[in-house]
């Protein structure tokens, strides 16, 4: 997503000392946003500058914001609280759409968004049924039939077992890692 230097060049060259300062600013997904804006509306001359740096500073700040709940739903994750790692998914996606409504790029990181709620909701329900069939094993144990007890301990441990690779999923640094604005933290997906 890197800008022509011509572009870049003749966007700076066209603009104030004070807009160059501000465009420096911002992330290398900001200026590539005040780039394209300035470009779409006809060039430097026909463009509002002040507004596409606006636009390309709130796209930031929400750029930020979905780094930081994605680090929250790794640490969540990693917790076992796959209820809140769903819930920090959710508002992720609406951090990405708030980046594109700001003029922002967003299509990989709102599939991700998706995949990682729809993944945590799964695990969340595998969780439950973990913790329903462990309590099946308690009571079929107390009342002395072990077989039963058994059968329904294992099925819990295959349940704990699905939710846990489901959530690893959404885990950043899992098995199938977040798309992120952040160059440190943005890995190639390595598995549906």
């Amino acid at each position: 997503m890197s800008s022509s230097g011509t572009l870049a060049d003749d966007v700076e060259g066209a603009l104030s000392e004070d807009y160059h300062v501000e465009i420096a600013s911002l992330s290398e997904q900001g200026q590539q946003q005040v780039y394209d804006a300035i470009q779409d509306q006809g060039g430097p001359d026909h463009a509002d500058a002040d507004e596409a740096i606006r636009e390309a500073q709130d796209a930031d700040w929400h750029r930020d914001r979905v780094e930081e709940l994605h680090q929250e739903q790794a640490e969540a994750v990693a917790k076992g609280d796959y209820a809140q790692a769903n819930d920090l998914a959710h508002q992720g996606e609406y951090e990405i759409r708030a980046v594109q409504a700001d003029g922002g790029e967003g299509d990989k990181e709102l599939v991700q968004a998706w995949k990682d709620e729809q993944n945590t909701s799964d695990a969340v329900y595998h969780q439950q049924l973990a913790a329903d069939d462990a309590q099946f094993a308690a009571h079929d144990a107390a009342m002395g039939n072990t077989v039963a007890a058994e059968d329904a301990a294992e099925h819990a441990a295959e349940h704990e077992s699905t939710a846990d690779s489901l959530a690893g999923h959404a885990d950043q640094g899992g098995v199938e890692a977040d798309h992120s604005y952040s160059s440190e933290s943005s890995v190639e997906e390595t598995s549906e």
